[in-house]
């Protein structure tokens, strides 16, 4: 693609893989169990162009980036979500050439601890044993970060024109696993999730079903399975309808940067023929965790 250059330069400014690769802790919060999202873009907005060319902080939750010369018209937003510890705006940075060559909206977004709520909540309650946690499919509870995250992304589409109809969210590790947790439970907002190398499937039991969704996972994962991601979480979610593209690759807990750049290829157009290739490669028949 025209944009790969740009794209595989930008993933060398990526933190190191081990810095990513953290695992959860938990956390005592209060819990909203709804993950439902009110913002929404508008259709009318005044531009803040003090926000164009550099990094700037939004909102309670977000670091935003949008590129130079990509006039004033509404663009994609891609929201990103990194893993536990991580920044979202590590992830910003080293995309920032994208968003000049694409002309899209980098959102990165942080939780208000090591993880995102919702991430916390299931482990306490895997922890403590609760019933709601150890049923087949356990559902999400959202906590404070979902109102910090509406809050955040009220304030972009009040500054910053945004295409209706092409947002998504693309994550990593545990930030994988929240992109599903809250991609899932709005529909209506975001019609593209990409999760790279997830833990936990914690998903809305009830589902529109519709949304493209990119999963990747590296074979030698010793941090969350690969078999998990590819055996159970993909079937699991086309069984909502959605449109799933599974690609694994070689490697353990990273953010690769050929899974990332696919992920991003999905975001601008999910029927990209390039995704077809490895589409559904790695599970075989009874080989899930």
């Amino acid at each position: 693609m025209k944009h790969t250059a740009l794209l595989l330069a930008a993933l060398l400014a990526l933190p190191p893989a081990g810095a990513l690769a953290q695992e959860h802790e938990t956390a005592s919060v209060e819990v909203e169990v709804s993950g439902r999202l009110s913002a929404m873009p508008l259709s009318t907005v005044d531009p803040d162009t003090s926000l164009i060319g550099r990094i700037a902080a939004i909102g309670p939750a977000g670091h935003i980036y949008i590129g130079e010369g990509t006039g004033q018209r509404p663009r994609p937003l891609l929201v990103l979500l990194n893993g536990t510890g991580g920044s979202g705006r590590d992830l910003v940075e080293a995309l920032a050439p994208l968003a000049d060559s694409a002309g899209i909206v980098l959102l990165g977004l942080d939780p208000r601890r090591q993880n995102f709520d919702a991430v916390d909540h299931f482990f306490d309650d895997l922890d403590a044993r609760r019933a709601r946690a150890r049923v087949a499919w356990p559902e999400p509870r959202f906590g404070k970060d979902r109102k910090r995250i509406d809050e955040t992304l009220a304030e972009v589409f009040r500054r910053v024109p945004i295409q209706p109809g092409h947002i998504g969210l693309l994550g990593y590790s545990h930030g994988g696993s929240y992109a599903l947790m809250l991609g899932t439970a709005n529909p209506q907002l975001f019609t593209s999730i990409a999760a790279i190398s997830p833990g936990i499937l914690v998903i809305p039991a009830r589902q529109a079903g519709g949304q493209a969704i990119f999963l990747a996972h590296g074979r030698e994962d010793r941090v969350q399975p690969f078999r998990r991601t590819a055996c159970v979480m993909a079937p699991r979610l086309r069984s909502f309808g959605n449109r799933v593209v599974f690609e694994g690759h070689e490697g353990g807990h990273a953010l690769e940067s050929e899974s990332l750049r696919r992920g991003i290829v999905h975001f601008l157009d999910p029927d990209d023929p390039s995704l077809a290739v490895g589409n559904g490669a790695g599970c075989e028949e009874g080989e899930a965790d």
